[in-house]
């Protein structure tokens, strides 16, 4: 899950216009920035597990701050529930897509459905471009009824579509080519 991860700070966006959404995405993306802080300090590896970072108690503990934050500097519950969905989201879709997430450091596991299985990879490419247009149609709605330029939702989409299409092509090589015949 990579561009998906920033469907809730669509949907968030256009239930309250005047929220920043770089602020919402930075939320939505709280699991992988901490992941490469901890990687730069050789807590975690780039592509290996991320025991600290992506555990339900760690993910838990950062949407709580996130909502405690929010509501100290904003005064404002319903945008302090907001922030922390979108922190907690990733989490969630993390589910998705891998076949198990640690409880705790180090400690359990909680089970995923796997969709990012190398068999599967049509699926998990299908739910990455369904979740993506999802969050994003909202966004792009409110932002044309409430008379704004559609550019920044139209670049933001194209933007995570590049993403999403760079990284199944170079970290995913096959998933583009065609079946060996025998």
């Amino acid at each position: 899950m990579l561009s998906a991860h920033f469907s809730p700070a669509f949907i968030a966006k256009a239930l309250r216009p005047d929220l920043n959404l770089a602020v919402l995405m930075l939320c939505c993306y709280s699991n992988d920035l901490l992941h490469f802080c901890l990687a730069a300090f050789k807590k975690e590896s780039v592509r290996g597990q991320s025991q600290y970072s992506h555990s339900f108690a760690v993910s838990i503990l950062m949407s709580v701050l996130v909502f405690f934050t929010a509501l100290l500097f904003l005064h404002d519950l319903q945008v302090a529930f907001l922030f922390a969905a979108c922190t907690i989201s990733h989490f969630l879709f993390d589910l998705i897509v891998f076949r198990s997430l640690p409880l705790f450091p180090h400690k359990g596991k909680i089970p995923g459905l796997g969709l990012f299985e190398h068999r599967k990879k049509w699926i998990a490419f299908g739910l990455e471009w369904f979740f993506l247009l999802g969050g994003w149609t909202p966004y792009a709605a409110v932002t044309v009824l409430s008379g704004q330029h559609i550019d920044v939702p139209v670049i933001l989409l194209l933007s995570l579509s590049f993403v999403l299409f760079f990284y199944f092509k170079i970290y995913e090589p096959f998933f583009f080519s065609s079946p060996e015949k025998k």
